[in-house]
């Protein structure tokens, strides 16, 4: 029976075929690398910590875990049930890529049409696991902020506060998996500072203006917070692309929220603090639950309480001495300009995109996918996405300060939109001290996420050229990364 175009047209807008199509072909693909590769010194200290908790002893008071333990005692219970083998980690993992993959679908076609969300989860697919699948905490850190902003973007849907229950909760978790789980929960209680904000600007055109007093609050604790960033990142020895890399992103994140509060806030103080609170207290009681349950275990034994903040807060900073990687020169920021560029059409009045154009930025992309091979050519693309972090980020808070000032993004929209900014801004920390190629890969899907979700929010007139960009990465990670060494990977 003959398929006419009616019926692929029909199919392609299907989500659930377009999603369980997806997910299939991801999951065939990805499973080939399940057994692929290993770093003997990553996964030997996985295997060990796990085997010492199997024998009765506590990660960080009977031996120094370099994480923050949950993963060992979950590994413990993995080898329980697979058997004491470096397979059944990876098989573990395995099964949370399996939950990972439906989540950045459902989060890619809230902004996009089901073949778009599709091809922007392969891209995030095959610039994660494939690369390295070993069972590394940063592979949950991501898993559970994929689950985490799902459920915040549920509550914007709904407004019930279960679901910032169950997005602290995922924060929570991450954190027990690794202390970088805190940039999850730094970002989603973000998020919600800007959701109150929203809901209060809406209410201000009719209720008028209100103190300040709840703006002042709000830049000394913004403050402080970056105060403290800048010290855990060492700023004293932060050299020029270090600031632009890891203090630019969270810096634009709490500056506009500043300017936000500052130009549009209005309310009391005490009404703004009852309703900012209304949504916070949810999501801090749901990340504190996990990490108060794992603690009891702790408290039980004598000076446990003192020996996992030593070994999860005191130890991982001396460790920065012997751990660290130094970012590339200032000039590497120059291959990013072509896609820099390309982004910046969104504040440009819509105009026809010549075939020429698009037939030029086509055809230079494949010329750089064919000779990839070349060293210059390949670290060129990889200097090429690095700074796109702060470059997305910049860009979309100042779509939100336009969509805001001019009403031309929805509401909801620019929520999205923002919360995606954040993860971007504050997951991409992972990265620190050590930007090694696969530290990108950490966390590389909720930039491409924020992307989207930047193009999304305005229909930009150069979408084909964007759609090049997209195929150009999905298929050089293909080519290059997927086939490639970790140890040699970005390098």
């Amino acid at each position: 029976m003959l398929v006419g175009p009616m019926d692929v047209w029909s199919l392609a807008n299907d989500r659930r075929f377009v999603f369980f199509s997806t997910w299939l072909v991801l999951a065939l693909y990805t499973v080939f690398f399940v057994y692929r590769g290993w770093v003997p010194h990553d996964e030997g200290l996985l295997a060990l910590s796990a085997e010492r908790v199997l024998g009765g002893q506590l990660p960080q008071v009977d031996f120094d875990d370099p994480y923050t333990g949950g993963l060992s005692f979950l590994h413990a219970l993995c080898f329980q049930i697979f058997g004491s083998r470096l397979a059944s980690m990876r098989l573990l993992l395995f099964v949370g890529f399996l939950g990972y993959v439906p989540g950045v679908f459902f989060l890619a076609v809230r902004v996009a049409p089901p073949v778009i969300a599709a091809a922007i989860t392969a891209l995030c697919v095959v610039w994660t696991l494939p690369n390295y699948f070993a069972a590394m905490p940063s592979w949950y850190n991501l898993f559970l902020a994929v689950f985490g902003a799902l459920a915040l973007l549920r509550h914007l849907d709904t407004g019930a506060r279960r679901w910032l229950f169950a997005a602290g909760i995922c924060g929570g978790l991450s954190f027990l998996v690794k202390l970088t789980g805190i940039y999850f929960i730094a970002a989603g209680a973000l998020w919600l500072v800007y959701r109150e904000q929203t809901h209060t600007l809406e209410n201000s055109r009719t209720e008028g203006r209100g103190t300040r007093a709840f703006a002042l609050l709000l830049t000394i604790v913004m403050a402080s917070g970056l105060l403290v960033l800048l010290r855990q990142l060492q700023a004293s020895d932060l050299s020029v692309m270090a600031g632009i890399h890891f203090v630019v992103p969270p810096s634009a994140i709490c500056a506009f929220l500043l300017w936000n509060e500052w130009r549009y806030g209005a309310g009391g103080l005490g009404s703004r603090l009852s309703s900012t609170l209304a949504l916070q207290v949810p999501f801090i009681c749901g990340a504190a639950i996990p990490i108060a349950l794992f603690l009891t275990r702790y408290a039980a034994v004598d000076g446990g309480l003192s020996s996992f903040y030593r070994g999860v807060f005191v130890l991982p900073s001396l460790r920065l001495t012997f751990a660290s990687f130094s970012l590339p020169k200032p000039w590497t920021l120059l291959p990013a300009l072509p896609f820099a560029l390309a982004l910046c059409a969104v504040f440009v009045r819509k105009t026809p995109v010549s075939r020429v154009l698009v037939a030029l930025v086509g055809g230079a992309l494949a010329l750089v996918l064919i000779l990839g091979f070349e060293p210059s050519v390949y670290q060129s693309v990889w200097f090429s996405l690095r700074p796109m972090v702060p470059c997305v980020v910049v860009l979309g808070c100042l779509l939100l300060n336009r969509g805001t000032a001019t009403a031309t993004v929805a509401p909801a929209r620019r929520q999205q939109l923002f919360l995606m900014l954040a993860l971007t801004a504050f997951l991409s920390l992972t990265q620190y001290p050590y930007p090694f190629g696969i530290y990108f890969c950490y966390f590389c899907p909720f930039l491409v996420l924020a992307v989207l979700s930047f193009l999304s929010a305005r229909r930009t007139p150069l979408y084909p050229v964007h759609l090049c960009f997209l195929a150009f990465f999905f298929l050089f990670a293909l080519a290059w990364t997927n086939t490639g060494n970790i140890r040699t990977m970005d390098v």
